[in-house]
């Protein structure tokens, strides 16, 4: 189930911080330092943030940077627990998309190119209908110190079907 990340703030961090040096999750924070919490707002002008919860235990962290001005999305921050309930954590990743997909005009959001969700993005751009903008070469320093390139994605609200999702 998608909660409010602020009201789960504590067991977030929590968990946040079991993942943030280990080598699979090296993609999921392009800087040459880490972070120790994850900065929650008090209002979502800026970003949406939320959690996916089930059985009182986070699966996963979802969080949308917002340009009101625009009415788009610029960016996307998602991450997985490393125990987690796969099918409730899809399910509640769908509905956070799907959610932003009816608000705001567009979403651009970037994978770092290596990283093993990188064919779940191209997947999720193809399902709404998005295109690949475009990779640029060593773009960004992963934790562990390595250059590498990123790939943006682009997805319009106007084409997107509300019908589609994971079938569970």
């Amino acid at each position: 189930m998608l909660e409010l990340a602020i009201n789960h703030k504590e067991k977030l961090n929590e968990e946040y911080r079991k993942i943030i040096m280990l080598p699979e999750y090296r993609f999921a924070c392009c800087f040459n330092y880490q972070e120790y919490d994850i900065k929650l707002e008090n209002n979502s002008y800026s970003k949406e943030q939320y959690v996916s919860i089930s059985e009182g235990k986070i699966n996963g962290f979802l969080q949308a940077f917002i340009n009101r001005q625009c009415n788009y999305v610029d960016e996307l921050y998602i991450w997985g627990a490393i125990e987690r309930d796969k099918r409730v954590y899809a399910n509640d990743l769908y509905k956070f998309l799907k959610g932003l997909y009816t608000r705001y005009d567009k979403i651009v959001f970037s994978c770092i190119q290596g990283n093993k969700t990188e064919k779940h993005y191209d997947r999720i751009c193809k399902l709404f209908g998005g295109r690949i903008v475009g990779i640029f070469e060593e773009h960004v320093t992963t934790n562990d110190n390595v250059k590498r390139s990123q790939k943006f994605y682009e997805v319009k609200s106007r084409v997107i079907s509300l019908d589609i999702g994971p079938k569970y």
